[in-house]
């Protein structure tokens, strides 16, 4: 250190300056010192504070306001052409699977088939009359053919007796060729004057004739002359005639 005119310490001529300059609105107070390391060879240290000179501050120049040039951008035009859309469906191609019908089982019942036989015809004619007084037994009698197309079976016959006279058992007696004659009872009435005959074989195919007949009893007290003995087939009847006797 050396000292000026004044006898102010000034530095010497082999030091160094520094300086530093300061951000706006600080400063260094004017007590402040800086202090320096001095190192002998033995490798001890010594502080020796040193003033601080304070250099005139140069004010450094205001640069220029900076104008930035506008910015300019101009966008390309954006053009976009989209390419052709180009759209082939695939063929289609359908297939129908083979259609299989089978047909159910036609199943047909026929309907019964009811057939009616054509009716029962039979002519019931009166045969030569019997004669008997008062308390006689006489024969009534008919002969009964068929007349219709179909044959008479089983039937029934029921026969009943005018007045003044009675059944004498309501049995009824058949005679056919050749020469077969059969006896079939009868149901009869509390009075006698009517006999219900069931079950009566009278198988007469078409054409075919036989000969019916009955007992009756002649009261006394009779009318004298025809008494005519009713014979009907059937139920309902189908053929009915009359066998007669008279009272003498």
């Amino acid at each position: 250190m050396t000292e000026d005119a004044t006898g102010e310490p000034q530095p010497s001529d082999d030091s160094e300056t520094v300086e530093a300059q300061l951000p706006d609105g600080f400063e260094i107070p004017d007590d402040s010192e800086v202090k320096v390391e001095a190192v002998n060879p033995q490798g001890r240290s010594l502080w020796i504070p040193l003033p601080w000179i304070p250099v005139p501050t140069t004010a450094r120049p205001t640069p220029p306001p900076t104008t930035r040039p506008p910015v300019t951008t101009t966008r390309p035009p954006v053009t976009t052409t989209r390419p052709p859309v180009t759209t082939t469906r695939p063929p289609v191609t359908t297939t129908r699977p083979p259609v299989t019908t089978t047909p159910p089982p036609v199943t047909t019942t026929p309907p019964p088939v009811t057939t009616t036989p054509p009716p029962l015809t039979a002519t019931i004619a009166e045969r030569s009359p019997q004669q008997g007084g008062p308390g006689s037994q006489v024969i009534a009698s008919v002969l009964v053919t068929n007349t219709g197309a179909t044959p008479i079976g089983v039937q029934t016959v029921v026969l009943t007796a005018p007045a003044g006279t009675r059944l004498l058992n309501g049995y009824l007696g058949t005679w056919r060729e050749p020469d077969v004659e059969d006896n079939y009872p009868g149901t009869l009435s509390s009075d006698g004057t009517t006999s219900t005959c069931s079950g009566v074989p009278v198988n007469l195919d078409p054409g075919q004739w036989a000969v019916f007949y009955t007992a009756v009893i002649v009261d006394a007290g009779a009318t004298p002359g025809p008494a005519p003995v009713t014979f009907a087939i059937g139920t309902p009847a189908f053929a009915t005639g009359t066998g007669s006797v008279t009272v003498i």
